[in-house]
């Protein structure tokens, strides 16, 4: 018994051996994920280098003309990452002793890569699809150009949030030009009983890395972030209102939460009462171009001098996201606030088009 167990071990000491003098001095092309977490490209890459392997990044296809071996995918999936090994003339044979070999190989690898990274043990279970589980944070989508945000509940400082967010460029990048935006989310608390709704402030932007020059905020969000969310983000489908390109279009949304769900909340344009809003529903408006006051009581036909306000200031043509927030506990409170086009999208798939304002 002893004898056969000593010869399994040398039989597989002999394949490693000849896999790994065979495959070293090879090349492996990794495939960038768009949206990967932070850096985990160069964890991955040096993973591979780690093996002996000659690697290179495949960002968006740039680099697809040159040779390599061996293809590494790896790709998202809801909190998971999926990994894939490829050889030049497709995947491993999922039985071959050459796939779970190498296959084993590159996943130790890459754990130790990723637990560096991420400063926490990164482990890729033993399952057919070898998931990875980590926690999104910063989000690449270039080489050297990375989105995220910094989330605090509703009493934190608006400073206090773009400290921390500008903190994490520095560390990412000793040069870079950043955009980031002030916005908002709801958050419901769900209870045996009852549920209560509170919001979260957000600061979040995009990092890209330049040669010099320390640091220099941008006026209006890079291209390269703006083709990203156009990506990631599905368009909204739905058709444009008669005359919208003498007027500005208002999306006014709502998803509140349980306290004062049955109430079709009041909404007032310049102190005219324009439309009952219910929960989980978004109306469109046309409003005059200029500055315009937006006000949303619970109850009334007529503005209370306690309804929730925003001032926007729009052109002709223009679209604009205007969300209703509220802190529901011993008391309830609205607030209302401008977010920005791609957060509204993501947003309104989950609430539906209110057909009748009254």
């Amino acid at each position: 018994m002893k004898s056969n167990a000593r010869n399994w071990v040398l039989i597989w000491a002999f394949i490693l051996m000849i896999i790994h003098a065979d495959l070293v001095g090879q090349t492996v092309r990794i495939d960038f994920c768009l949206g990967s977490h932070g850096d985990i490209d160069i964890a991955v890459k040096r993973a591979v280098e780690s093996m002996g392997y000659e690697a290179f990044i495949n960002y968006k296809g740039r680099r697809d003309a040159d040779d390599y071996d061996m293809l590494l995918k790896y790709r998202h999936y809801d909190e998971l990452i999926i990994f894939n090994l490829f050889g030049k003339q497709g995947q491993y044979s999922t039985n071959s002793a050459e796939r779970r070999v190498v296959q084993g190989n590159y996943r130790r690898a890459i754990e130790r890569g990723l637990s560096e990274l991420f400063d926490k043990e990164a482990v890729i279970t033993d399952d057919p699809s070898e998931w990875l589980n980590l926690y999104t944070t910063v989000e690449k989508i270039d080489s050297a150009v990375y989105v995220f945000y910094f989330t605090a509940g509703s009493a934190t400082d608006w400073t206090l949030l773009e400290n921390k967010f500008l903190t994490r460029a520095r560390k990412l990048l000793p040069h870079y030009e950043t955009y980031y935006y002030r916005t908002k989310s709801q958050f419901v608390s769900f209870h045996s009983m009852y549920d209560t709704s509170s919001f979260i402030r957000k600061v979040g932007g995009v990092v890209v890395g330049t040669e010099g020059g320390g640091m220099v905020r941008l006026e209006r969000p890079p291209m390269i972030y703006v083709d990203y969310f156009e990506e990631k983000t599905p368009p909204l489908d739905v058709p444009l209102l008669e005359n919208s390109e003498s007027f500005t279009t208002l999306f006014l949304m709502r998803n509140t939460g349980f306290t004062g769900s049955a109430l079709r909340y009041r909404v007032f344009v310049n102190d005219k009462l324009v439309c009952a809003i219910e929960d989980k529903r978004y109306v469109r408006l046309l409003m005059e171009p200029g500055v315009n006051t937006i006000a949303v009581q619970r109850t009334g036909s007529r503005q209370k001098k306690r309804a929730a306000e925003i001032k926007v200031d729009t052109k002709k043509g223009e679209t604009i996201f205007v969300q209703i927030f509220q802190n529901s506990g011993p008391i309830v409170k609205t607030t209302l606030y401008n977010v920005n086009e791609y957060d509204a999208r993501k947003d309104l798939h989950d609430l539906r088009l209110q057909g009748s304002c009254f």
